[in-house]
């Protein structure tokens, strides 16, 4: 018994002193935990606790009290993000209850597993200094940790704002009214749910992770989904998520819908009215520090009819690199008022489509195409491109800052431009300034050959800004320099203060020999000299140009402007020349066609058949004297116009060779072929003066009367021949007849050969008169009448044009008695080209040798109308001679 009682007082003093023992470690650890003196340790102690756990800067600025139990629970208060504890950051207002719960055996065990992190109150301030660790590395390692975390099991946050705003502007308020993270029930899975409010739209999140036990974790491969959802926008994001390493694998579908575009740029807190949707898919591969966007498919479009699409792939999203996208922009409205007019000097961005690859730090635009109410341009091989860095400035406007485009070697680059727009969306706050250097040949060829550098390189700079409220050229003077073929000037005359004042271009164009110029283009034309001196102005709705032209030997003085006139574009021109020389009209042909044959498609450029139909011109042509292969046309005038497809020369007038030329040129272009109709009268011109200065021989002379009209569709001359259709006139009084054999048909040899007292061995004409009408090309002629003072030659027929055929016959009658009959039928057939002159059957050629009929017919082609009168022995009718 006694053996049992001392027993018993022995664990009697054992268990008090345990008691005491732990008495007196609750004491101390109470005293620890909630003792004033030692708030500094337990602040210290959370402090590092927190960052260790976060793997974040956490700064305590309140207390922290540790509560015993199992689990063990730790609640802080006034928790900060960022510096050292206690310390005060602009602008930083910390969270205000932190409570954590970890197991009481691994506090024993000397580690502290978080089981469970509640948050309520307070704001958590990402900006500045603070917010400059949250790098994207440092965000893609959240999803490895967390999910593999105990602290995944257990996390609430409640009434908590998040604020973040980086030095490029970019601004996101965070307001979290609830946040949870819990394992089901089954283990299986970690369940995300939030709902608040971020850059004032109220939204809410739900997400499932694979939760996976043990050693699966090694593996860590499971599936996910996450989608979060604001009104009129939701995001989904589904797949697989690989958590074994510190930065997660995705594979996964991206998809975003935008019922209204409007909620999308208030949730990036940017300033741009519009109306309107848009989608994104995308699949998402790899790390997330590195993973690769592919089959990026966007779309977006407004009410207003505008729509723009992007499909391509990132092969690192995250870092900008890699990137492989298509692109095109409809920018035309649906609500764009009928009828607005279009002008040159009011273009609308009516749509883009290229090719962009490269990284966002070096873009690289492969193809570009640019569509205007006026025109489409495509340009290629453009940049690089260097975008310094996107930011959003006060007022909430995107912006592109540090635009650098440089192309070429970096001692000589083509390009060296540095530009700024301060506002992507209203493209406006546009800055640009820098220096061209561009070879002549590569903007006229397409493929420069080996005397390219022979033409020069165009230098100089420009400037270009809208701060004066539109966008305007505030600098431009470029010089052709390199080259003694050709001297070109370019610069911006005068200050250009504000809008209203007129941007005046001055440019000094001088070529001494065109012809060696096309030579070295690889073409050839006329050689001569090609200039223009002048000014291109630019005022307000206004532009306008004036100035001399230099072809050849020909000046021409030329003025032209564009306005709006009854809602509609409208081009005025005059055209002016003291002299003005036929050859040099060629040689400007030949100027056109060595520019229009170069075919660059570098640069290409369309005008829109809209812009053209609906553009109205009026013209002005005056010609003093024209100098025809030294024959002299005085008073040239004309009056040309179009409008609505219809182009006109009307009134058409000219003095020439003695004689007048009326007419009018109607075009009508709405149609292919176009379709031309001609309509005039000649007026006693010299037939013969006429001849010469078409370098022929002058086989007929007289004064021409002539009147025609008649319409041919373009095209090849097999076109032209077949759509001929109307009359065409033509009568020669007086003058002569080359050869005086065509006598031999009045005649007898006698007579004939003591006829000609001049010794000019020519013909005595008294009138040719001819009539013809032609449908489809086929022209008949009823009556034809050649007259001299001997003979009149009668004769009618066809001639086919798209056969290239001619069937004339004629009559020979002498005007007075002979000897004996003269007469001699004769015929003109077989080719146009080639006619061949034979005697009727029967018919013999003793008297009238048969070259005397070989008069050329082809000639009788400029001459056109039949007689009028049917009175006896009237010169050129047919009657009965005595």
């Amino acid at each position: 018994m006694r053996y049992r009682a001392k027993r018993r007082r022995k664990y009697l003093l054992s268990a008090l002193l345990a008691a005491t023992v732990i008495a007196a470690c609750a004491a101390a650890f109470a005293v620890l935990a909630w003792a004033p003196p030692f708030s500094d340790a337990r602040r210290d102690l959370a402090a590092r606790l927190l960052t260790d756990f976060l793997e974040w800067p956490i700064a305590v600025r309140g207390d922290a009290v540790l509560v015993f139990a199992d689990p063990m629970k730790l609640k802080i208060s006034q928790v900060q993000y960022g510096g050292a504890s206690g310390a005060k950051l602009p602008g930083a207002r910390p969270v205000e209850h932190v409570e954590l719960s970890f197991p009481l055996w691994s506090m024993l065990a000397g580690r502290i597993d978080v089981s469970e992190l509640v948050m309520s109150g307070g704001r958590v301030d990402l900006t500045g200094e603070a917010g400059g660790s949250m790098s994207p590395g440092t965000l893609t390692q959240l999803p490895s940790w967390f999910i593999k975390a105990p602290l995944s099991d257990h996390l609430e946050i409640r009434d908590v704002v998040i604020d973040y705003q980086d030095a490029s502007g970019w601004e996101y308020a965070l307001e979290i009214e609830s946040f949870s993270s819990r394992q089901t029930a089954a283990g299986g899975q970690i369940v995300l749910e939030s709902r608040g409010i971020l850059n004032g739209l109220p939204y809410s999140l739900a997400a499932h992770f694979a939760k996976l036990p043990g050693d699966a974790v090694l593996q860590g491969k499971g599936p996910f989904d996450l989608s979060i959802g604001f009104s009129g926008l939701t995001a989904k994001l589904a797949g697989s998520l690989d958590v074994s390493g510190p930065v997660a694998t995705i594979e996964a579908t991206a998809e975003l819908k935008a019922e209204t575009l409007a909620t999308l740029l208030e949730l990036m807190q940017l300033t741009y009215e519009v109306e309107g949707n848009g989608t994104l898919t995308t699949s998402l591969t790899g790390p997330l520090d590195s993973m690769r966007a592919e089959r990026i498919e966007l779309g977006l479009g407004d009410k207003r009819g505008r729509a723009f699409e992007l499909t391509g792939s990132f092969a690192n999203l995250i870092a900008g690199e890699g990137i492989d996208v298509a692109f095109s922009a409809d920018l035309s409205r649906d609500d764009a008022e009928p009828g607005k007019p279009a002008a040159i000097y009011e273009v609308d961005l009516a749509g883009l489509k290229g090719i962009i690859d490269g990284d966002l730090d070096r873009l690289v635009v492969r193809q570009i195409f640019v569509f205007t109410n006026v025109a489409a341009a495509e340009l290629q091989h453009i940049g690089p491109i260097r975008l310094g860095r996107m930011v959003r400035d006060a007022d909430g406007k995107l912006g592109f800052l540090g635009i650098r485009i440089r192309e070429g070697p970096k001692d000589d680059p083509v390009f060296d431009l540095s530009a700024d727009m301060k506002d992507v969306l209203g493209f406006s706050g546009i800055d640009l300034t820098g220096r061209f250097n561009i070879s002549l040949a590569e903007i006229l060829m397409p493929a420069p050959g080996p005397r390219a550098h022979e033409l020069g390189r165009l230098k100089g700079k420009l400037s270009l800004s809208d701060a004066s409220g539109a966008l305007q050229l505030t600098e431009f003077q470029g010089d052709l320099r390199g080259t003694k073929l050709i001297s070109l000037s370019m610069r911006k005359v005068g200050d250009q203060a504000a809008p209203a004042d007129p941007l005046v271009l001055k440019l000094d164009l001088d070529i001494a020999d065109f012809g060696t110029v096309a030579e070295t283009l690889g073409a050839t034309a006329e050689a001569g000299a090609v200039g223009f001196n002048g000014e291109l102005i630019f005022p307000k709705r206004r532009p306008s140009v004036r100035g001399a032209a230099i072809i050849g030997k020909t000046e021409v003085d030329v003025a032209a402007s564009m306005r709006i006139k009854d809602g509609r574009p409208f081009i005025s021109a005059s055209i002016a020349s003291d002299l003005l020389y036929l050859g040099d009209i060629e040689r400007g042909v030949d100027v056109y066609n060595v520019f229009a044959d170069m075919d660059n498609d570098e640069i290409e450029i369309d005008l829109d058949d809209s812009f053209v139909q609906k553009t109205r011109v009026e013209l002005d042509l005056r010609i003093a004297e024209l100098d025809a292969n030294g024959k002299k046309v005085g008073n040239i005038r004309a009056q040309g116009h179009y409008q609505d497809g219809i182009a006109e020369l009307a009134p058409l007038h000219m003095s020439y060779l003695q004689g007048n030329v009326d007419g009018r040129v109607r075009a009508d272009t709405n149609h292919a072929p176009t379709s031309v109709a001609i309509k005039g009268q000649i007026d006693k011109l010299d037939m013969g003066s006429f001849l010469e200065s078409l370098a022929m021989t002058p086989l007929v002379t007289g004064a021409l009367d002539s009147k025609f009209d008649f319409s041919i569709v373009t095209g090849d001359r097999a076109a032209i021949d077949k759509s001929l259709n109307g009359k065409f006139t033509a009568s020669i009084w007086g003058g002569s007849v080359a050869s005086r054999k065509i006598d031999l048909g009045g005649q007898n040899v006698v007579d004939w050969a003591f006829s000609d007292p001049s010794g000019s061995g020519q013909a005595k004409l008294v009138c040719a008169v001819v009539a013809l009408d032609f449908s489809d090309g086929r022209g008949r002629a009823d009556s034809i009448v050649i007259e001299t003072a001997n003979v009149q030659i009668v004769g009618a027929g066809d001639i086919d044009l798209p056969a290239d055929t001619i069937a004339l016959s004629f009559n020979t009658r002498p005007k007075r008695q002979q000897l004996v009959d003269v007469a001699t039928p004769f015929s003109v057939s077989g080719k146009l080209s080639e006619p061949v002159v034979e005697l009727a059957p029967g018919v013999k050629s003793g008297r009238a040798v048969t070259e005397a009929l070989t008069l050329p017919f082809n000639v009788l082609g400029l001459l056109l109308p039949k007689a009028q009168s049917k009175e006896p022995h009237r010169p050129c009718v047919v009657e009965d001679l005595p």
